[in-house]
């Protein structure tokens, strides 16, 4: 998620108007709440089952292959929101 707000922010660039600065608010809000609605949070400790800030539980979430398994849909669904969102 983190990423689609990167690219949502870099396609309008630094100098905002305030009606662009609403506009993106308005897409990056509407993205946290299409991604709840579809996975059930946006915390990744509830996502995938892991405290990834645990150094024991990040390495076990790279051993189950959790990541390749479903952070790859989390993103490709980022992906595909903030695209379609700045059509």
């Amino acid at each position: 998620m983190s990423g689609a707000a990167i690219v949502a922010g870099l396609s309008f660039g630094n100098d905002l108007s305030q009606e662009e600065r609403g506009r993106l608010y308005c897409i990056l809000l509407d993205l946290v709440r299409s991604f709840e609605e579809r996975f059930g949070s946006a915390t990744c400790r509830e996502l995938i089952g892991y405290d990834l800030s645990d150094t024991a539980a990040l390495k076990e979430a790279r051993d189950s292959g959790i990541f390749a398994s479903k952070c790859a849909g989390f993103v490709e669904f980022c992906a595909s929101e903030i695209c379609r969102a700045l059509e």
